[in-house]
């Protein structure tokens, strides 16, 4: 794998992240409040990667994300603003057509299925909201229990 391949998972990541981080964090701080949420596949703290596909710089572009959600929330967190990050793997669309892919990561999930953009909107939506007001620098597994994560 060439380099810039390896590296550009980690390189778009943390830059689209960093970039919307930092012009809805100035705004949020100001305001004494908010919520920044980061999307995440789950595969940072994987000590390996699954065999049944290759990563690449995946792994390590996850754990940079999750590190950077930390630092964030730390910095902001007094100003009354939190930041969390979701991870999702095979999220199920309606009129999906990767039926092998289906089987393999409904095998991997602990409840035999993937989740529903819906049930990914849900917990969001509660992350946002004042009932998940205590929860910051946290990661929530919305991936249905997949254990290859």
């Amino acid at each position: 794998m060439d380099v810039e391949d390896f590296l550009r998972p980690t390189l778009i990541g943390l830059r689209s992240n960093y970039i919307t981080a930092r012009a809805v964090a100035r705004h949020m701080v100001q305001r004494g409040s908010g919520v920044i949420l980061m999307l995440n596949s789950g595969s940072g703290p994987a000590w390996t990667p699954p065999d049944v596909w290759p990563m690449g710089g995946t792994g390590p572009a996850d754990a940079a994300t999750e590190s950077f959600m930390r630092y964030l929330a730390s910095e902001v967190g007094p100003r009354g603003v939190r930041v969390n990050c979701l991870w999702t793997a095979g999220v199920k669309l309606e009129d999906d057509p990767l039926d092998a892919a289906k089987d393999m990561l409904n095998n991997m999930s602990m409840l035999r299925k993937r989740p529903t953009l819906q049930e990914v909107a849900n917990t969001a939506a509660f992350l946002a909201s004042d009932r998940g007001s205590g929860i910051t620098a946290s990661i929530v597994n919305v991936t249905s229990g997949i254990t290859a994560l």
